[in-house]
């Protein structure tokens, strides 16, 4: 197909579709257009906010269905395609190569049913020395890792989940540091109740939080409220001691700091103006997040951070697994426990020196290169100290 009628469908459809022209490439860029939006709403609900609209198998279908079109059309991508999203399976895994060598097996048998992917990965486990857990959906995916930690004799460990948590804790720290915040007087609203933010809700708790609230789509998390999922209720008993109902905008009001694993702009200026001074952001939806840098600024923030590559202080969890699991493969740990966990956050962290800090300069690149090395010492001394590791 030539690209210039594709540019010229993209710019005249409308008028050429009421000529009837170009009927097949309108039709196809229509079809590229609804793909585009369809699959990025449900990879905010699929990996940060609620439970999945539509099962695993139909997501990867309407992917592979995306992938066709790009691949036989490239003129058509869209900056906003999941394929075109910060952090993209394929740049990940030339990271993590370069990092750590291993072997991963993606999309080889559904995610579906969980008895089945538990057992075929329990049987598969003893030929490799971890399993990293990649893109299966709240709630199911806690159901999975904790079934699978149970009876696998090798660590397994959730990248969506607690990759996105250590680096939010190392931003954290560092960007309390700006501010002159301690970690234990400081109130945290997470926005989302998916994967990413119930593990960093936890451990962000075990780093010495004292108050967090989490809010889904229906608004604050707290004990007693009803329709609450079975991972939402164990979670609202450990958050939201007071039980403070309301919208984002309700509980945001006071906060220090906001960690978002939700969906675009549900965070605005306004917003943000009303939390404590000095308010730092994490707003970490990809492509969109929950809020610009420049907006939330506007509206008082100090510390911005987001998922994107384009904006300093990008939340990517490649920061973090590779580290991981060269140092649990150290000293074959036969878990990845908080220790672990909170030993990388605070590695992280600290390859920016005092004199380095700043608003800008919370989180290290993902490209340097003394991470990984950086985690996996700190991991393999935590697993050593914790008991966990057999040699």
């Amino acid at each position: 197909m030539d690209p210039n009628l594709v540019k010229d469908a993209k710019k005249y459809k409308d008028t050429m579709r009421e000529h009837g022209y170009l009927t097949e490439v309108c039709a196809l860029y229509d079809e590229y257009k609804e793909l585009v939006k369809t699959l990025n709403y449900h990879c905010e609900r699929y990996y940060h906010d609620d439970e999945a609209e539509i099962s695993d198998f139909e997501y990867d279908m309407l992917n592979k269905k995306l992938k066709e079109i790009e691949a036989a059309h490239p003129e058509m991508i869209s900056p906003d395609s999941p394929s075109q999203r910060v952090g993209w399976k394929a740049t990940k895994g030339v990271l993590v190569q370069h990092r750590v060598p291993m072997l991963s097996l993606q999309d080889v048998f559904s995610k579906e049913d969980v008895d089945e992917f538990v057992n075929t990965v329990y049987l598969l486990s003893g030929s490799f020395g971890g399993i990293n857990l990649e893109d299966i959906s709240a709630p199911r995916c806690f159901e999975i890792e904790k079934r699978l930690q149970q009876i696998c004799d090798v660590p397994v460990f959730h990248d969506d989940q607690h990759g996105t948590a250590i680096v939010t804790l190392a931003g954290l720290t560092n960007a309390l540091k700006v501010v002159n915040k301690k970690i234990e007087e400081i109130t945290v609203v997470v926005s989302g109740a998916g994967a990413a933010a119930i593990a960093i809700t936890k451990l962000l708790l075990s780093a010495g939080i004292k108050e967090a609230i989490i809010c889904d789509r229906k608004g604050a998390v707290y004990e007693g409220r009803e329709g609450l999922n079975w991972v939402k209720s164990e979670m609202a008993q450990i958050t939201n001691k007071n039980k403070v109902a309301g919208s984002l905008a309700d509980v945001i009001k006071g906060a220090d700091v906001f960690v978002g694993v939700s969906g675009p702009g549900v965070l605005t200026k306004e917003m943000v103006a009303t939390m404590a001074k000095d308010a730092i952001i994490f707003a970490c939806a990809n492509p969109t997040p929950e809020i610009f840098p420049e907006e939330a600024k506007a509206g008082g923030a100090r510390v911005v951070a987001t998922g994107r590559s384009d904006y300093p202080n990008q939340v990517n969890n490649v920061l973090a697994f590779p580290g991981i699991f060269r140092g649990a493969f150290d000293v074959r740990a036969k878990d990845i426990n908080d220790e672990m966990k909170l030993a990388a956050a605070q590695a992280i962290a600290g390859l920016i020196s005092e004199d380095e800090v700043n608003e800008d300069y919370v989180i290290p690149s993902v490209l340097d290169p003394r991470v990984a090395k950086a985690v996996a010492t700190a991991v393999a001394a935590a697993a050593r100290k914790s008991g966990v590791a057999r040699i």
